[in-house]
């Protein structure tokens, strides 16, 4: 089993069930749940186009036969565990452990960053915790079951094992299951695991959280609903209702949504039987309350680069961070290479290395982010690092392109376009053109390359080509923001100038972020001598990335257009100190 494949875990396959509960889409236009009838809560769920394939729970009797597939065992009597419905129960329960001193230490410690009684922030922050890790350990690492055993880990024997492997937690599905409760249940929360079966890909167990009951009165579903509909950008926030008792669940699953991200109230697994094993109770459920409302601090979740260490000098990696902050205050970036700023603070959430032979060797690249409201001015509010390598290359030898591709697989589309991208920094434009092709007849749907190779035609001012080129691109992958961008770009050299503007606007509908369109935009209404219009672009352009030179430019060049020659001549200045422009 590939440890990229989540889902093959544990898989129930028998008995019927006693009681049962719906999959829900909180947030699909539904208000005011608590009035909605049992009728109306079942149509809501089986007409929702997001549910297809994801079946209601049920609770399976205590003396009801499960079968538990054993990892490797196939579909053979030998390659099955049974076990009753209740000593499962039983055995989840001794697993849980909320009580253990180092579940409770940890969720505590977690849960202590929104102080208070059973609030669905702590939840995220135990659920972030899990699923991306913290400055100090990576994520939750997938390790299947050894072949012919099916186990479940201790929750504090996934935190331990993770330790040695300095991450925050080791095991299988069903072990990261019995760890998000534990943690859950050790701050008061409420929980249960369901098993899922899936006769096309497999079983699987995840953890719910306890929300509410949509008939109490003094009952906060629907507001953490659209809490985290906010927090998370997302329309769609899934879990479970009883329609009976109207008990409302929050799925607490690893699998990422429609945007790739993974978050509390994520898709539901499709399959052809969700059973329900409700631990600890004979304790009272106790349902989620919102947040307090006093400001907190953003989070970074991520730091990563689009390129895998080692790469040469000369190579071009993107940093990207992900980081959220509880109240969608605007977040801060700062880079850091190796100790020393690579930026200021901007809204851009990302940074563009070029590297140099002075990279060489290993490298330290951290991101700071601030919000504002609580790191002073010399500090931040939290911070991410990570180290790359950067190997020796010869770029200088004709043959460049030979080397490159004999360090890695000459039938390696992504090294010829690495080559290519090399070669056009070099002003070697005919060179990197034919690294293109070569990289377009290998995989042909490899956009990038095509975006690139339109990028060395225009500093040959081949804007025809270019286009074709950025047209290409877009074919293959319509949500290319760079590419829609860098048309625009070519359509404002052939003076075209409406159609430029049509499509760097869909640039900075991809990317509201991206600094690069909105200076093109602002470039673009400047030629048309729009300049109230242009100047709104430029500043957005300079307010998410101060140090770029050419919005620098733009500026002066745009307030000189209205008589506004002092300034005019400082926004110059500004850009001949980035040293970027003319």
């Amino acid at each position: 089993m590939s440890p990229r494949v989540f889902w093959i875990c544990l898989v129930v396959l028998s008995g019927s069930g006693l009681a049962s509960d719906v999959p829900f889409v909180f947030g699909e236009g539904a208000s005011d749940l608590a009035d909605y009838s049992s009728i109306q809560l079942q149509e809501a769920s089986s007409s929702s186009p997001d549910l297809a394939g994801v079946p209601s729970v049920t609770s399976p009797a205590n003396s009801e036969i499960m079968e538990i597939p054993i990892t490797g065992g196939g579909n053979t009597p030998e390659g099955r565990l049974k076990k009753t419905a209740i000593d499962l129960k039983d055995e989840l329960n001794k697993k849980v452990e909320p009580e253990d001193y180092r579940i409770r230490k940890t969720a505590a410690m977690l849960a202590s960053k929104y102080p208070g009684d059973h609030r669905i922030d702590q939840i995220n922050e135990i659920y972030f915790y899990l699923k991306y890790g913290d400055n100090a350990k990576k994520a939750w690492s997938y390790v299947s079951d050894t072949r012919g055993i099916d186990s479940w880990n201790y929750a504090n024997e996934s935190l331990m094992i993770g330790d040695e492997a300095n991450c925050v937690g080791l095991g299988d599905c069903d072990d990261f299951a019995v760890l998000m409760a534990a943690l859950i249940e050790s701050i008061g929360g409420a929980t249960r695991i369901i098993l899922a079966n899936n006769n096309s890909i497999g079983g699987h167990a995840y953890t719910e959280v306890y929300l509410g009951k949509l008939n109490d009165t003094n009952n906060q579903v629907e507001e953490i609903i659209k809490w985290l509909q906010q927090e998370f950008n997302t329309g769609k926030i899934y879990g479970h209702i009883d329609t009976d008792t109207k008990e409302a669940w929050l799925n607490l699953d690893w699998g990422p949504d429609e945007k790739g991200n993974a978050h509390p109230g994520g898709p539901l697994f499709p399959g052809d039987r969700h059973n329900v094993l409700r631990i600890r109770d004979k304790y009272k459920l106790i349902p989620l309350r919102m947040p307090y409302t006093i400001n907190k601090a953003p989070r970074i979740i991520s730091l990563t680069p689009d390129k895998n260490s080692p790469k040469e000098a000369g190579s071009v990696v993107t940093w990207t961070a992900r980081a959220k902050d509880p109240e969608n205050d605007q977040i801060l970036y700062r880079f850091i290479l190796n100790g020393y700023a690579a930026t200021g603070w901007i809204a851009n959430d990302s940074w563009i290395w070029r590297t140099t032979d002075a990279d060489i060797g290993d490298n330290k690249i951290e991101v700071y982010v601030i919000d504002g409201k609580h790191a002073g001015p010399n500090r931040f509010d939290g911070n991410k690092s990570e180290n790359f390598l950067i190997k020796e290359m010869d770029i200088s030898s004709p043959n460049q392109e030979m080397q490159l591709a004999k360090l890695s697989n000459p039938q390696d589309a992504y090294a010829w376009d690495e080559i290519g991208y090399n070669l056009t920094i070099q002003g070697r434009y005919v060179e990197a053109i034919n690294a293109f092709d070569k990289a377009i007849v290998l995989d042909p749907n490899y956009f990038w390359a095509r975006n690139n190779r339109g990028w060395a035609l225009m500093q040959m001012k081949n804007y025809e080509e270019a286009l074709k080129c950025f047209d290409e691109a877009i074919r293959i992958d319509p949500n290319l923001a760079v590419a829609w961008n860098n048309k625009g770009w070519a359509l404002i050299m052939q003076k075209k100038y409406d159609d430029a503007l049509e499509s760097i606007e869909k640039a900075i509908e991809l990317d509201p972020n991206y600094a690069w369109a909105w200076n093109n935009k602002g470039w673009a209404l400047m030629e048309q001598k729009k300049y109230s219009e242009a100047q709104k672009c430029i500043d957005e352009a300079i307010k998410l990335d101060p140090e770029n030179a050419y919005a620098w430019e733009n500026k002066g060049s745009i307030l000189k257009g209205i008589g506004r020659d002092e300034e005019a001549e400082a926004a110059f200045a500004k850009a001949k100190e980035l040293g970027n422009a003319g």
